[in-house]
């Protein structure tokens, strides 16, 4: 891959935009409902990855600020606001797969 292609591929990967390849555009088989419930088993899955590494995040940030990276706990309590976030729009897409 060079360099052009690396920088689009990232532009993309940036942009918040996706493909949905042909393949996906059918069931493979499968019927809605059981696309839905994987699909809804994987977002709780990721809610609950998302609280565990948030309380990570909190954790080193406390243990930051005790030897006095203020800078770096500062950084690390935005990292564990963004993942609750993250996991409040994710709670909301699985409320809306109910």
């Amino acid at each position: 891959m060079g360099v052009g292609d690396a920088i689009e591929k990232l532009q993309f990967q940036n942009s918040g935009e996706f493909k949905i390849k042909e393949e996906d555009k059918t069931l493979n088989g499968e019927n809605k409902e059981e696309r839905i419930e994987r699909l809804q088993r994987r977002l709780e899955h990721w809610v609950d990855h998302n609280k565990d590494h948030a309380e990570s995040f909190r954790k080193a940030a406390r243990e930051a600020e005790v030897i006095g990276l203020v800078d770096v706990s500062k950084l690390l309590r935005e990292a564990a606001k963004s993942m609750d976030e993250s996991s409040a729009l994710l709670d909301t897409a699985m409320k809306k797969l109910s």
